[in-house]
């Protein structure tokens, strides 16, 4: 597949492979979208880039559903709960993709009230290091997942416990 100069900037490496072999990535945070790129890139996945609502769902109209979605819920405008929520409307729940968040401490408590309705399958603080968030893509991506993390993060930015699931 040769490189199309009309490619759109918010597709991210390999060329496409085929609807759903992609990660749907939804944020604003340069350093963090870049962090997200590159791990799920080194899970085999095309990383898609969408810093609003309405592009990330433009995106799953036109590629269908992706293989993961990792959202930052502190994008501007509530843009992350309001990307899930859309996702959460247009898909019937046994085609919605496995959800990672990321959260910010001030965001936890409505994050975790609305988990379910979100079709949130983990939640991490924001503040999470590479080799946490890469174990949590590869949980989320097996849909293996036991808990959540407790947004309690330690020294090093990694959670300290994990949380019950409700």
């Amino acid at each position: 597949m040769r490189d199309d100069p009309g490619k759109s900037p918010a597709t991210l490496g390999s060329p496409r492979r085929g609807t759903g072999d992609y990660a749907l990535i939804a944020g604003c945070d340069e350093d963090a979208t870049e962090l997200y790129v590159g791990l799920a890139q080194a899970e085999g996945m095309e990383a898609v880039v969408a810093q609003e609502t309405a592009e990330a769902s433009r995106i799953v109209a036109e590629r269908g559903r992706p293989r993961l979605c990792i959202v930052d819920l502190c994008m501007s405008r509530d843009g992350g709960f309001a990307a899930l929520l859309r996702l959460s409307s247009t898909l019937a729940p046994e085609d919605r993709p496995p959800v990672l968040a990321l959260v910010a401490p001030e965001l936890v408590t409505t994050a975790d009230d609305l988990t379910e309705a979100l079709g949130i399958n983990e939640m991490l603080p924001r503040s999470s290091g590479e080799k946490v968030v890469r174990a949590a893509i590869r949980r989320t991506l097996a849909r293996d997942v036991s808990g959540r993390y407790a947004i309690v993060p330690g020294a090093d930015g990694a959670p300290l416990g994990r949380a019950a699931r409700k």
